[in-house]
């Protein structure tokens, strides 16, 4: 996954135009709004690729807040450090999302477009809802299998985005869903006719 995201890093951001005409960008906004972050609180966003949450989490938890951008593929966060020059709050990581050691105090994680293209998605879930202060949000958007689809339109989708990683193995993959074992549910939506999601939720331990 870190050599497929190297290579395909520069061109990312334009590769993924269609869907910021679809209104991802709005949703992401109503993610990280819903989140509720606390201003000096610390984010963390896993598997940031190009930084496009950087700006608003940036903005959610204010100046004296910590936004921590978590990738393995240096190529991506070359794209995501361009985005931060005037973002002196926001910090790189390269890191494997399921190694990374999240700092002592954490007051919410998101992670969009990126827990479906780890196999074991959920023990980094459960790793990550460990580190949360009881209470703080868990994000997740990303694709899921549409499910109301016709097979033959799912396979084209599939084929659509091949160069993003997605193959049909994706069809079993359900962050989601392996969340709210660990996670109070707030918010689930699909999006675009089944094909993504977004999903809200919170810690129920305490720290």
């Amino acid at each position: 996954m870190r050599a497929l995201y190297d290579r395909t890093a520069r061109h990312y951001d334009a590769a993924s135009f269609l869907y910021r005409l679809t209104g991802i960008e709005h949703r992401r906004k109503q993610l990280i709004e819903s989140m509720a972050l606390p201003k000096g609180g610390t984010v963390v966003d896993l598997g940031t690729g190009t930084g496009a949450n950087l700006k608003l989490l940036s903005k959610a938890v204010g100046e004296t807040g910590t936004v921590i951008g978590v990738d393995l593929s240096p190529g991506m966060l070359a794209k995501a450090r361009d985005k931060i020059e005037h973002l002196p709050n926001v910090k790189l990581v390269e890191c494997d999302s399921r190694s990374f050691e999240f700092p002592a105090r954490l007051d919410g994680v998101i992670s969009t477009f990126s827990l479906e293209f780890i196999p074991e998605y959920e023990a980094v879930i459960k790793r990550t809802t460990l580190a949360l202060s009881g209470g703080a949000p868990l994000a997740l958007m990303g694709l899921k299998y549409p499910a109301r689809w016709p097979e033959w339109m799912a396979a084209a989708g599939i084929w659509f985005n091949r160069s993003f990683g997605v193959t049909k193995d994706h069809k079993d993959f359900k962050p989601w869903i392996a969340a709210e074992k660990y996670c109070q549910a707030a918010i689930f939506k699909e999006l675009y006719a089944g094909s993504s999601y977004m999903w809200l939720g919170s810690a129920e331990h305490s720290n």
